[in-house]
């Protein structure tokens, strides 16, 4: 049985479908298995075999398998490779023809760390890359977090899937229930029985607004997902806008002003801030409620 197919060329990776489809059609080709086995060895051995084959041979004669000398040579030049990666000031065109090189070697473990260090230097990364990105959810899990900004960036789909499940528990958070969605308000003691107010009971204790955001795991997760992208953060407020009006939860007001608020207590984001045109309004009704007053100057800036 002989095959139609065109070869391929010698740079492309055997792996995944390429390769199995390369070993069938060796095996179907060629008039013997011994020849087809040689031809896939030759495929797949190292580049330079000829100047290494005096060693192989020797560590053949030592009784150390093949697949082991692969493996040993294999993992050194992983950590050579990565060490020159993390030390040194690649160009740009040299971090992109090893990640069109390293790339389609990514879902394999043992090369995998290559690709991922190349792509955590990139900004941007190239736009096929995302794109190819974003379709392999186990693939993205493994990304650094810098590179799952950029994917985010160009599919706001996966952005949302993401992004719910934080907006969700947003709504349960003991803080959220029990300091009345964040606003540090405290509820008035009950009438004792005498007509006085609270006998032996005091006010809830209260936390510091700031505090209550910054222990607020979901709130965090968000403030991660947006970090000082414009773009991921208007996102982030549409979908928080959407369930709003999907499932009339309240619980989405409080997170369209207190997602504003951590990003301005984190300090980071301050243009973004700024180009939210809430983020007056919310800042000053913050500091009203954490004062528990409102003064004259205050009503001013609200006008």
């Amino acid at each position: 049985k002989l095959s139609m197919d065109p070869p391929l060329p010698e740079d492309v990776a055997l792996i995944g479908s390429l390769g199995s489809g390369y070993i069938a059609n060796a095996l179907s080709t060629h008039n013997s298995l011994e020849a087809a086995i040689a031809d896939v060895h030759q495929r797949g051995a190292l580049g330079n075999l000829e100047s290494c084959e005096p060693m192989l041979g020797l560590l053949d004669h030592h009784g150390v398998p093949r697949a082991e000398a692969y493996r040993s040579v294999q993992e050194g030049a992983v950590a050579t490779l990565l060490d020159s990666l993390r030390s040194d000031n690649m160009p740009m065109n040299k971090l992109l023809q090893l990640l069109e090189a390293s790339f389609p070697y990514i879902k394999l473990p043992e090369l995998r760390a290559i690709p991922l260090e190349v792509l955590g230097k990139l900004n941007p990364v190239p736009a096929a890359i995302l794109k190819q990105i974003s379709d392999d959810a186990e693939l993205f899990d493994t990304l650094p977090t810098s590179v799952q900004h950029q994917v985010w960036e160009v599919n706001s789909g996966l952005l949302r899937r993401h992004a719910m499940p934080a907006m969700r528990a947003f709504t349960h958070e003991t803080a959220t229930t029990m300091h009345a969605h964040d606003m540090d308000v405290v509820l008035a003691p009950l009438p004792s029985s005498t007509g006085k107010q609270g006998a032996g009971r005091g006010p809830l204790p209260t936390l510091p607004r700031q505090k209550l955001r910054a222990g607020s795991r979901s709130l965090q997760t968000l403030v991660g997902m947006v970090s000082k992208s414009r773009k991921l953060y208007q996102n982030i407020v549409k979908f928080i806008r959407l369930h709003f009006i999907e499932k009339g939860d309240t619980a989405m007001c409080t997170l369209r002003s207190q997602l504003l608020m951590a990003l301005h207590d984190g300090g980071s984001s301050a243009e973004l801030c700024q180009a939210d045109t809430c983020h007056k309004l919310a800042w000053c009704l913050d500091a009203c409620l954490r004062d528990k007053r409102i003064e004259a100057r205050r009503l001013k800036e609200l006008q």
